[in-house]
């Protein structure tokens, strides 16, 4: 894939000025290619996620994400959503380090802890 194929795609979907909104979702396993184990309970729910191009075909958050009252969950991977609830899986990936979540805890990415790469 070339540099311009990757930052047409990551321009098209996250960063760019037609680029529809993005939520990210937290998942207790493997999201595969449509999602799945996502967390569910408590008072959890996606987040919106604003990205920045930092560099050719990758992206980081440009704002703190917050989630907040969180079930009692083992969180190893993300995924990112074309909406707040229902919608589409767009994409995901393992975090660095899974997180054993107690119940009613909170986990946040400051800015440019999250980054996406299409390459």
């Amino acid at each position: 894939q070339s540099n311009y194929f990757r930052d047409w795609i990551l321009n098209s979907t996250l960063t760019g000025p037609s680029a529809t909104p993005v939520f990210m979702a937290l998942h207790n396993d493997d999201p595969g290619e449509v999602g799945t184990g996502e967390l569910r309970g408590r008072s959890y729910g996606r987040r919106a996620v604003i990205f920045q191009r930092v560099a050719p075909g990758v992206a980081n958050n440009t704002e703190n994400i917050e989630f907040d009252d969180l079930p009692e969950a083992k969180v190893s991977h993300f995924g990112i959503w074309d909406a707040a609830a229902g919608g589409h899986y767009l994409l995901g990936g393992a975090l660095l380090v899974t997180q054993q979540v107690e119940s009613g805890q909170a986990l946040r990415w400051r800015p440019a802890e999250l980054v996406v790469s299409m390459g």
